[in-house]
């Protein structure tokens, strides 16, 4: 409705007296949608990828990613993550056994039966 009452008054008024009078935003008026890319440039980019990771499946989306920029295809890591995730191609994240072992360290038992944790920033009060 106000869009219908812009178009008129915009015919005999200015753009800005148009818009102030109909209660229709300016930036509506001058606005211009921008067509996203098309489909076929993902779709080859997921060719690719499933490639990739079928001769990789140990391959993490960064390392993907980075066999696709030396193959000469342009592609962010963020991409290749929407796409292998949207496939489900993305692997689980693997525990890292250094991650695991430091853990274990700042557990120090305080009194038999309790376990105290303390942080890494507070590790010089811990006494071992």
């Amino acid at each position: 409705m106000r869009r219908e009452a812009f178009a008129e008054l915009a015919q005999d008024h200015p753009i800005s007296s148009a818009s102030r009078l109909s209660g229709y935003p300016r930036s509506l008026h001058y606005y211009r949608p921008t067509r996203r890319r098309t489909a076929h440039l993902d779709t080859e980019v997921l060719q690719a990828i499933e490639k990739q990771v079928t001769e990789h499946p140990s391959y993490g989306v960064r390392r993907i990613a980075a066999m696709l920029r030396r193959a000469g295809i342009q592609v962010s890591r963020k991409k290749v993550y929407r796409l292998m995730k949207l496939t489900n191609l993305v692997r689980a994240r693997s525990v890292r056994k250094h991650l695991l072992q430091k853990k274990m360290l700042m557990t120090v038992p305080d009194r038999p039966d309790r376990l105290f944790r303390a942080a890494g920033h507070n590790l010089h009060l811990v006494r071992y």
